[in-house]
Formats: structure tokens, C-alpha cells, sequence
């Protein structure tokens, strides 16, 4: 279990990287992409006001660290892999406990999709 959700991590991160082709994340700022990750997740699973404020906290997190990741690796990708899962899956964890089990399994849903999306080689939103 713990293999497959590190592999879900990694999806989902890869996942935000080509969205930031497509949306212009990369010349966002944390706090927005920490509010445009809150309101799709938000979305998707229904989160209530308390949830989507600590979501919202986690992903500003996330969003922080990955920019610090990739001014220190001075966007060399290969040096940023492990370093990238290890925040993918201390997001997902700190999710994890914010989530009902309904929502768990919605989330899971989300990242399948997202997860299929890649494969498919293509960003149909």
C-alpha cells in the first residue's frame, strides 16, 4: 500500500508539472497554486470551509517547498526526482489525515484520472 500511494505521489507530481505548462503555474505564485490546487480539491471532494483551509495550508506548503526545490537544484530535473516524491508524499500523508474515508477514496479516484491522463500522453481537462 505504502509503494502504491509513494507511486501516486509521484503521478500527481508529475501531473502538476505539466500543468504548469498549460496554466502558467510556473509563473504563479505559491499562494496561488496552493489556491488553485484547494479549489479543485475542494471541488472533487466536497471539502467543508474548516477542510479546504487546512488543505489550502498544506498545498502553500507543498507549493513553497517545491520552489525552493527548484531554485536549489537550479532546475536540473533529475537531481529534483526523490527530493520532489518525498514532498509529493508528505502532502498526500498530511491530506490523508484531513480526509474523510469517502473523501480518501474520491481522492484516490482523482489521482487514478490524473494518473490515466498521463499515461495518455495528453492534458484533457
Amino acid at each position: 500500500m505504502k509503494k502504491i500511494m509513494l507511486m501516486v505521489a509521484l503521478i500527481l507530481g508529475f501531473a502538476n508539472l505539466s500543468q504548469a505548462q498549460s496554466y502558467s503555474q510556473a509563473n504563479m505564485t505559491p499562494e496561488d497554486r496552493a489556491n488553485m490546487q484547494t479549489s479543485r480539491l475542494t471541488k472533487a471532494l466536497s471539502l467543508t470551509d474548516d477542510q479546504s483551509k487546512k488543505v489550502k495550508a498544506i498545498f502553500l506548503s507543498q507549493a513553497k517547498s517545491m520552489d525552493s526545490l527548484r531554485s536549489n537544484s537550479n532546475g536540473d530535473f533529475s537531481t529534483m526526482g526523490a527530493a520532489r516524491k518525498t514532498i509529493m508524499d508528505n502532502t498526500d500523508a498530511k491530506l490523508n489525515t484531513i480526509l474523510t474515508d469517502d473523501q480518501k477514496k474520491a481522492y484516490e479516484q482523482v489521482k487514478a484520472e490524473r494518473r490515466a491522463r498521463m499515461q495518455g500522453g495528453g492534458n484533457q481537462n
